[in-house]
């Protein structure tokens, strides 16, 4: 997976290097601002799943306290 993320970031990089010398600046600032969100919408979902997979957890280990099979 982290191949992935590699060859994305060097795929982004030319195209903004692309995008640069072509002086295509409101696309430039278009495509940054995107990426940003991206970056944001992946981060809080990250955090979304982890609080899941927490509170999941909490439950099943306060099941197991109790005696009570899953």
């Amino acid at each position: 997976m982290l191949e992935w993320l590699i060859i994305a970031a060097v795929v982004i990089v030319i195209a903004i290097l692309i995008l640069a010398y072509f002086d295509l600046a409101d696309v430039l600032v278009d495509l940054i601002t995107s990426l940003a969100q991206l970056a944001v919408a992946a981060v809080a979902l990250t955090i979304t799943l982890l609080a899941a997979l927490l509170n999941a957890v909490k439950r099943l280990l306060k099941k197991q306290h109790n005696a009570i099979l899953p």
